[in-house]
């Protein structure tokens, strides 16, 4: 195989594109307090396949009963059922943990990632926050996440959310780069970066004795 034959090769071989999620837009009262904003909800999971590793270093669970013990205090599990999702009857190479490791706050998440455990590791997931809870809920209305071709976004379903879609919505970007199976850039390697572009926002003067109107932004 020639020298250029084999920088394609090695091109297509590492290539990895990642997606650069774009901020849904906030949606603010008459005072400019935030009445819907972007958050993240997270999903736990532990790697089991002793295969994942960084040369030397284990990045799989290397002590599943501390593993049990510690995710028991944040997740409303046992010990012993975290065992039993840590043991699976066939090989698998990752496990999570049912509804239970799933919709995890940031405070959670974080408070997780401290205890420092080898081979366990999280996905976020978008969310809409409402700060405010019911506060003019059927005119700021709701967004839900959505999934298509393996992109999930928040996509209005009622009020000024369903209302303004387009104009809330941003545009995603994407960092496509080489990387080795563990997912460390190669060195003199290429990166091409496109940046996400986050969506506008919109403002709302409510008013308890007349109708709510609103502007764009």
């Amino acid at each position: 195989m020639d020298s250029a034959n084999l920088s394609t090769y090695r091109e297509h071989q590492y290539a990895t594109n990642t997606t650069l999620k774009a901020k849904r837009g906030a949606i603010f009262d008459r005072n400019g307090a935030v009445i819907a904003e972007d958050s993240s909800t997270y999903s736990v999971y532990a790697v089991l396949d002793h295969s994942y590793m960084n040369g030397k270093k284990k990045l799989y669970v290397t002590n599943k009963a501390h593993v049990a013990k510690v995710l028991a205090k944040y997740l409303p599990l046992s010990e012993a059922r975290i065992l039993e999702y840590l043991n699976p009857a066939k090989k698998a190479y990752q496990v999570e943990f049912g509804n239970a490791g799933k919709g995890l706050s940031l405070t959670v998440r974080n408070q997780i990632q401290a205890e420092h455990l080898t081979g366990v590791y999280f996905t976020d997931s978008p969310a809409r926050l409402y700060p405010n809870g019911i506060f003019a809920s059927h005119v700021v209305g709701l967004a839900q996440a959505q999934t298509s071709q393996q992109t999930t976004q928040l996509v209005g379903v009622m009020g000024l959310e369903k209302q303004f879609n387009s104009l809330l919505t941003g545009t995603n970007g994407f960092k496509s780069a080489q990387t080795d199976p563990y997912g460390y850039q190669l060195p003199a390697s290429k990166t091409k970066v496109k940046p996400a572009v986050n969506g506008g926002t919109v403002t709302t003067t409510l008013d308890a004795a007349c109708s709510p109107t609103w502007k764009r932004s």
